[in-house]
């Protein structure tokens, strides 16, 4: 008899730890860093190895993989590929309609060159243009925060980076600019 009740509270203890173990993944910072980083290390290296595209196009058809990403994909970022804290997206300016792109993009280099931070032109979800900033080492944008990444800045020489380019896929464009250590580089998919 003791057994049985002892078995039950085991069984209920069980269930209430699993059940905050994954609103911990689903609800906290970390939780959704460990759950991307979870997906790369068990979901996309290990297909790339066992199957490949036609695995792959199996998981598509099946939409398996939308379930799977909807949570690995809350965000995604641009990053110095010269390293530093990448901070969220903080809007510095709204853009006034009919301002030169030379004075938005001085403006980006000289906002980078006085703070060391890497700013970015972008379209905000709302359709205004605006100069947003993160840190030393990139800025991170929630999906569905901006609908346009123009192009952004490194604080140092730095080329651009895997990140960057993972945006440009993310965000559905053809293009973007990075501007670094005096140079600009057009970067397509």
């Amino acid at each position: 008899m003791y057994s049985g009740i002892l078995g039950a509270l085991q069984d209920l203890n069980t269930q209430q730890a699993m059940s905050a173990w994954q609103t911990a993944i689903n609800e906290t910072e970390i939780g959704k860093s460990i759950g991307s980083l979870e997906k790369f290390l068990f979901l996309e290296i290990p297909m790339s190895f066992a199957g490949g595209e036609l695995l792959s196009a199996g998981w598509r058809a099946s939409g398996i993989g939308r379930v799977l990403l909807s949570q690995a994909n809350k965000a995604f970022r641009i990053a110095s590929s010269g390293g530093g804290e990448t901070l969220p997206m903080t809007i510095q300016k709204i853009i006034p309609q009919g301002t030169k792109v030379a004075d938005i993009i001085n403006d980006i280099k000289g906002l980078t060159w006085s703070t060391g931070n890497e700013h970015a032109v972008v379209r905000l979800a709302n359709g205004e243009k605006a100069i947003v900033s993160g840190g030393p080492g990139g800025i991170s944008f929630e999906i569905g925060q901006i609908k346009t990444l123009f192009g952004h800045t490194h604080p140092t020489v730095a080329p651009p980076s895997s990140a960057d380019f993972r945006a440009l896929k993310i965000l559905n464009q053809t293009r973007q600019y990075v501007f670094h250590g005096g140079e600009t580089t057009l970067i397509r998919p």
